[in-house]
């Protein structure tokens, strides 16, 4: 089937071309890239208008691995949707799509989302990030079922939850003006890391099941037990 105005393209390879160190070129919206191959975005992708409201504007195939080369992909009910485990790599942007980046398992290095309306990344099982940069999200930075671990990385103005996960783990990175910092169902560890949500749509920077570990970090908001209420006292307006 054809999605009006964008055709969507099937880089059909066979296997041993894939696993040959091949790079493919990505410059059509709806393009699928097979699975554990590797790819570039050759250009700028400007997906907005698309009449289907389940449109991808990449597929990434179970362990493809797509480098963004400096460019933005724009728009689309997903910016990128992984089948399964993927890579992304930066520099590059993902801007203006209902949710930037949907997967089972990704991993993430030097990229940017903005503006993207549900929610920057969503993950059923993992999302492993380093230098990301989450802004101005509609509803939440970061959406997973079980694990986020981020490096020197910065989620900012997301309207609900900067991230919201089973178990987070944050290094050298920072988290301000979120709805709440990070809701965390069960654990949540901060290693030289930043949390200010005074000012943002509530003062939460934590809410968590567990107690939190904060090593060489702050909070200048407050904590909670959400399954409680009662306060962790590990921030500053505890």
């Amino acid at each position: 089937m054809v999605r009006a105005g964008y055709p969507i393209v099937l880089l059909a390879l066979i296997v041993s071309t894939a696993h040959g160190g091949e790079i493919l070129d990505v410059d059509t919206c709806g393009q699928i890239v097979p699975e554990r191959a590797r790819a570039r975005l050759a250009s700028d992708l400007d997906c907005t208008g698309a009449s289907d409201p389940t449109f991808s504007s990449v597929t990434l195939g179970r362990g493809a691995r797509l480098a963004l080369e400096g460019h933005t992909i724009t728009g689309g009910n997903r910016g990128i949707l992984c089948s399964s485990d993927c890579r992304v790599d930066g520099p590059g942007t993902i801007i203006g799509a209902e949710y930037g980046l949907s997967a089972r398992k990704v991993r993430l290095t030097d990229v940017q989302f903005r503006l993207n309306s549900q929610a920057a990344v969503e993950g059923d099982a993992k999302v492993v990030g380093s230098q990301v940069l989450i802004a101005q999200s509609n509803w939440l930075g970061i959406r997973s079922a079980k694990k986020v671990r981020l490096t020197d990385s910065e989620i900012r103005s997301c309207f609900l939850e900067g991230i919201d996960a089973s178990r987070v783990i944050l290094k050298d990175s920072v988290l301000v003006a979120n709805g709440v910092g990070v809701l965390a169902r069960t654990s949540v560890k901060l290693i030289r890391s930043t949390l200010s949500n005074v000012g943002g749509q509530s003062d939460f920077d934590i809410r968590s099941i567990r107690f939190p570990r904060l090593i060489a970090s702050t909070c200048s908001g407050e904590s909670e037990d959400y399954s409680t209420g009662f306060t962790w006292g590990v921030c500053a307006r505890d």
